[in-house]
């Protein structure tokens, strides 16, 4: 599965998305751009991803016109829709999504003030990640396995799975929709 993460400047929020979301699933090819990127990802990013344990001190920020031309599963923006216009892509995309977090950036204040803020971003981020992981994982299950009546039924459900069972793994989650998408199959094919 192939995953763009699109912001503005690609500093920061995209970043930590982008190594997130490459931690949960190393089989994900996941990528991030901006379309005014930065000259380099914001230090205080690298500094609370390291103490997440996910480093991105590798990570360049790319414009996204390097990405136009290729064909992409998601692209999932993740600038603020209250303060900022989000970049919309135009190239080749299965699903866009849109998952908004403050820029942690612009936090004003003591040095320990700006860098809560970048920890509760992160925070933010992980978990939300988290969350669209699993819908990843399972949309993956469904275009494999299941029909598209079963793949309506799934999308229904997956976001209220995610306010009731939050605190079970991503693995047994993924495993659950996925037993059930085969079931539905035999349901279905019989």
């Amino acid at each position: 599965m192939k995953i763009l993460i699109l912001c503005t400047g690609n500093s920061c929020r995209s970043q930590m998305a982008h190594g997130f979301l490459q931690s949960f699933d190393p089989n994900l090819e996941v990528f991030s751009a901006g379309t005014h990127p930065a000259e380099k990802v914001n230090p205080m990013a690298i500094e609370v991803m390291q103490e997440a344990g996910i480093d991105i001190s590798h990570h360049i920020p790319t414009n996204v016109s390097e990405y136009i031309n290729e064909s992409w599963d998601y692209v999932i923006t993740v600038c603020d829709h209250a303060r900022e216009t989000c970049p919309i892509f135009q190239g080749n995309v299965k699903k866009q999504l849109h998952i908004g977090f403050d820029d942690p950036s612009e936090a004003q204040g003591t040095d320990e003030w700006i860098k809560s803020e970048f920890i509760r971003v992160r925070k933010e981020i992980k978990n939300a990640f988290k969350n669209s992981r699993l819908h990843l994982v399972c949309l993956k299950c469904i275009s494999a396995n299941g029909s598209s009546v079963i793949h309506f039924f799934i999308n229904a459900v997956l976001m209220i799975f995610f306010k009731f069972f939050r605190y079970f793994t991503v693995a047994f989650c993924a495993q659950f929709f996925c037993i059930l998408m085969k079931c539905s199959n035999l349901v279905i094919n019989s």
